[in-house]
């Protein structure tokens, strides 16, 4: 079977028609990860070439290996980088990632690595000191940006502030993430908080030509950017857990 899955607007996900939805047997954790995607323009090209066909073996593949993230991975094999992570980071001057977490986290964090929202529930981690208050983590939830780590360029975000005069954080680490974590498929930027209000997602090429990482550039909105890596992050590319 070859016929094209044809996914409609980026927030018209359910809009599928109903045979090819069960036919995928999309869960609604993954759909949502598909219409995060699809609002990047880059990226909605090669996902709708994608068949039938390659997201039942994606799934297979998942059930299988029975890792969550199995799925993620397939799914964005297709996605082709269209400039190399390397030559983004020397040309920006990133020396490395960061991720704020509550220090509370970090046993955990050394034991799984960075795991995304979305698995860590699944796999029913516990317990978790989270950052963002209820109605962040209901918006991350609903955009499908559960299932990314969400990574900035500087050790300083607008969001570890508000946790932390919110108390939702007690003390802050912020993780130290090596760029290799960038030479992998289905990565998205986001000039500003990611679950803001009309947020539209970039691919690393074209946030490079947007000048967007070049971390030399003084200014604070920067601290706000966001990069999504849709994998989780091993404990070994974390250079100061």
């Amino acid at each position: 079977m070859n016929v094209r899955i044809g996914w409609q607007l980026e927030n018209d996900i359910e809009g599928i028609d109903k045979e090819r939805l069960v036919l995928c047997k999309l869960s609604p954790t993954e759909r949502k990860f598909v219409s995060t995607l699809l609002r990047v323009p880059d990226l909605r090209k090669d996902l709708c070439n994608q068949t039938v066909y390659q997201v039942m073996q994606a799934r297979e593949q998942r059930d299988q290996s029975g890792n969550p993230a199995e799925f993620y991975r397939q799914i964005c094999l297709p996605i082709k980088p269209s400039i190399i992570a390397s030559e983004i980071v020397e040309q920006n001057g990133i020396k490395c990632l960061y991720h704020f977490t509550d220090t509370r986290n970090l046993v955990l964090i050394k034991r799984h690595g960075l795991l995304t929202s979305a698995e860590l529930c699944e796999r029913g981690v516990k317990p978790v000191f989270r950052g963002g208050n209820e109605l962040s983590l209901i918006l991350d939830k609903e955009l499908g940006l559960d299932s990314y780590i969400h990574l900035c360029l500087f050790a300083s975000h607008p969001m570890e502030f508000v946790a932390r005069r919110a108390k939702h954080i007690e003390e802050t680490k912020f993780l130290e993430i090596s760029t290799s974590v960038l030479n992998q498929y289905g990565i998205v930027f986001t000039p500003g908080v990611s679950n803001r209000t009309g947020m539209l997602g970039l691919t690393l090429a074209n946030a490079n030509e947007k000048m967007y990482l070049n971390t030399s550039i003084q200014d604070n909105s920067r601290k706000k950017y966001e990069l999504l890596i849709p994998n989780e992050i091993e404990a070994q590319y974390i250079e100061n857990v």
